[in-house]
């Protein structure tokens, strides 16, 4: 199964920078999805993750493990996902990406392949 997802920027097209996102944005209120977090340097991914996008991403910004990230730029983006496919398509994600932070990603039988963010779609 594909599923294809819509990943956030900036109107201007720009990625959204972790450290600076405003998380109290109305957009937030009720988005619900998964997320992908990276290190813009070297393009490694940090981390991947689901649930209530703004809730997730507040939890990460005060995670220890994201300190050391403090003054680099560090990019963050997600797409609204039903939560009945946030395991499925976090566990694909987390498996091609290999984010170096992480809990325990959802293993499912059917992982649901989606576009990734950097992906130019037609």
């Amino acid at each position: 199964m594909y599923k294809y997802l819509d990943w956030i920027r900036y109107p201007n097209g720009d990625w959204c920078n972790f450290h600076s996102l405003n998380l109290y944005q109305a957009h937030f209120d009720i988005m619900n999805g998964v997320y992908i977090i990276w290190y813009s340097t070297t393009g490694r991914i940090l981390y991947v993750g689901q649930g209530h996008i703004r809730n997730r991403l507040e939890e990460r910004k005060k995670d220890v493990r994201f300190k050391w990230y403090e003054r680099s730029n560090i990019y963050v983006t997600w797409a609204e996902v039903d939560k009945h496919y946030q395991n499925s398509i976090e566990s694909y994600l987390a498996d091609i990406l290999k984010p170096i932070i992480g809990e325990i990603h959802p293993h499912n039988e059917l992982d649901i392949e989606v576009n990734l963010p950097w992906e130019i779609t037609q």
